[in-house]
């Protein structure tokens, strides 16, 4: 059996996303992770001890998928970032150092470029990682910008950016439906072999969609709380619970996309401001 990880959107550099304890920065100083990054980092331990946990019960092998966004060069104007985007070496490192847990037990990873916003011209933040980490490459380089592989008899198709979404609470399910439709017609058209499973990332929720050829379509859950462009769109108050998503492979689908934790990592609320 194949058990699959598919995490996406740390955006290790920002100051509201997965860093390092010691944020060791290029010109020799340390930058010490917030509480809240300190809150995420507890998160994403407990995910991969998890999953390590699960890959002994099964006996099973596992691949990691990055998503994409891995690091943050954050190139929207915003100053939320703990090191100068100039300084790649010092972010790389740090992308690096937040990967050992998962490197330590995985058996294969897929990195996926992620948005040119985020990760440098043509993502190449996200492929300098895949270089050092020694993934499994694409026929042109370390990473990918779209994905499909056979996992254990199970089609994959994976990349960044979906091709439609939605932001509400009644719109998030009907667009992973609508993007599971969209990848199974594409596919069908050509005459070739539906894909089982499509996965993307980038819109920072989790959804689960399915269309009646069989294909499921799941958006990946971040690893980075509301930043300032969230406070901007009216959606701060709204965050999305961190996780990631695991699939059990062998021998065909074993298990649907599922979200781990199945209700998210939600940080815990302060106190309620009074006054009487």
């Amino acid at each position: 059996m194949i058990l699959v990880a598919h995490i996406a959107d740390t955006h290790i550099n920002s100051t509201v996303g997965l860093c390092p304890p010691r944020f060791k920065r290029k010109d020799g100083g340390v930058t010490l992770a917030t509480r809240e990054q300190g809150w995420i980092g507890e998160c994403w331990s407990d995910f991969w001890q998890h999953v390590d946990n699960r890959k002994k019960e099964t006996g099973a092998k596992l691949l990691v998928i990055w998503g994409g966004d891995i690091g943050d060069l954050n190139f929207h104007r915003q100053t939320q970032l703990v090191e100068d985007r100039d300084n790649r070496e010092a972010i790389l490192d740090a992308m690096l150092e937040c990967a050992e847990e998962p490197l330590a037990i995985a058996d294969e990873n897929i990195v996926i470029r992620g948005t040119e916003a985020h990760s440098g011209g043509s993502a190449d933040l996200d492929e300098a990682f895949a270089k050092h980490i020694g993934a499994s490459p694409s026929p042109v380089a370390s990473s990918w910008w779209h994905f499909e592989g056979d996992v254990g008899g199970v089609l994959f198709n994976t990349s960044h950016h979906p091709r439609t979404s939605g932001r509400l609470p009644h719109t998030k399910g009907p667009a992973a439906a609508r993007l599971a439709q969209l990848a199974w017609a594409a596919y069908a058209e050509r005459h070739w072999v539906v894909p089982n499973m499509v996965g993307r990332s980038h819109v920072h929720y989790w959804a689960l969609g399915f269309a009646n050829g069989g294909t499921w379509a799941y958006y990946t859950p971040p690893w980075q709380l509301s930043d300032a462009f969230a406070m901007r769109c009216g959606a701060g108050g709204d965050i999305e619970p961190l996780g990631g998503v695991l699939i059990e492979c062998g021998d065909g689908l074993r298990s649907v996309p599922e979200r781990y934790p199945e209700q998210g990592y939600l940080p815990p609320r302060g106190k309620m401001w009074k006054m009487s």
